[in-house]
């Protein structure tokens, strides 16, 4: 048999509920038990707080997360959408190429402190929006329209983490500006994530992870 347990329950005026925290006293002093193992089978098996898990978010949009009992600390990474492509300029019988976007900017292995039952907001930065072409009276053609990358981030009561969607790339060839921090100018930020369009295309969307041991 095995042992699933996600609570360590207490009585508390007639009712059990759930410990968000335990806390042992030593040496006259009160300190945060940061773990718990029952002994199952000959093994030892941990019983709180909740086992180690990673959390992906990779669809742009806000959303909320309970802290599990328990947990005190987590590692986040927050990567920003990239910004869109460009679509070619032409220009008085010249041709301009396509300028591509910016990667999102991204932070990796951020710790934040956290309160067991407290509430994470997670922000994933959507792809910037892909534009178009107009052309004048002159027949000149130019890219109108392409977006920005948005903004990742992820924010406990103790702070928070986060990084800004690539730049759009523009007429006349020229790439788009990396996001903040580490985005690259015209290029992939070799994190799957938040990569840039080139061309008439939209920039990928960001993401938000977050772990606890």
């Amino acid at each position: 048999s095995s042992l699933v347990m996600t609570n360590v329950n207490v009585k508390n005026s007639g009712s059990w509920s759930a410990a968000k925290q335990i806390f042992v006293r030593d040496s006259g002093t009160w300190k945060t038990v940061k773990g718990i193992w029952v002994r199952q089978s000959g093994s030892w098996v941990k019983a709180f707080p909740a086992a180690p898990q990673t959390i992906t978010y990779t669809t742009p949009g806000t959303y909320t997360y309970t802290v599990p009992n328990g947990i005190y600390l987590i590692t986040a990474s927050v990567y920003a959408g990239g910004g869109a492509g460009s679509a070619y300029t032409y220009e008085n019988g010249v041709y301009y190429p396509p300028g591509t976007g910016g990667s999102g900017g991204y932070r990796t292995n951020q710790t934040l402190t956290t309160t067991p039952g407290g509430t994470i907001t997670i922000v994933v930065g959507a792809g910037g929006a892909a534009g178009s072409q107009t052309t004048n009276y002159a027949g000149n053609t130019y890219p109108i329209g392409q977006q920005p990358g948005g903004l990742s981030s992820i924010t406990v009561t103790s702070g928070s983490v986060s990084a800004t969607g690539g730049q759009p790339g523009s007429g006349y060839g020229a790439s788009g500006s990396g996001g903040s921090p580490n985005g690259v100018s015209g290029g992939a930020n070799g994190t799957g994530y938040g990569s840039p369009g080139s061309g008439i295309q939209a920039g990928s969307p960001g993401a938000v992870v977050f772990s606890w041991t």
